[in-house]
């Protein structure tokens, strides 16, 4: 039996946020509408709420086609299942569309564990170098997480006519 889920909109009430992510049974997913009203109380616009709604949807589809997996079971070589997923999805979402969606479950994870997702894949692996935040200071190593290269947008000039 395949589940089914979807975002309802509600009035919003001061504090919370006016999306909820419903099962097939109709019940709210508790973690994610906890995530929404965190997001909503750092003051983030109705379009960003909306956004980070619609990119949990699209998770919890994916993430709950398993039974009984729990999320801190999350680790980077699932989310190199799900870019996988995504990118076999027709239409196709584009690079920066699912980056977004890393980037916020990557946000989901921090808030719902208080780390970062675990588990480097040894396919992922891309190190880089970077000073201190105050930018003064010896290099460090670091290494990101998994991002899609977006293509460069090309500005064109406008042309005097």
């Amino acid at each position: 039996m395949t589940k089914k889920f979807c975002l309802q909109y509600s009035c919003p009430e001061p504090g919370r946020c006016c999306y909820r992510l419903l099962n097939s049974a109709g019940q709210e997913i508790p973690w994610a509408g906890q995530f929404l009203d965190a997001q909503s109380l750092r003051g983030l616009s109705d379009c960003s709420l909306r956004i980070y709604a619609y990119d949990l949807l699209n998770f919890v589809r994916w993430w709950f086609r398993c039974p009984k997996r729990s999320l801190a079971h999350l680790n980077q070589s699932s989310l190199l299942n799900y870019v996988r997923y995504q990118l076999s999805a027709k239409p196709q979402p584009s690079p920066r569309t699912i980056n977004h969606r890393l980037t916020v479950l990557n946000c989901l994870h921090r808030f719902l564990f208080g780390r970062p997702i675990s588990g480097r894949s040894p396919d992922v692996r891309s190190f880089y170098r970077t000073r201190s935040s105050i930018g003064y200071g010896k290099t460090r190593a670091a290494m990101a997480g998994l991002r899609l290269k977006q293509p460069r947008r090309v500005v064109v000039p406008l042309t005097s006519q």
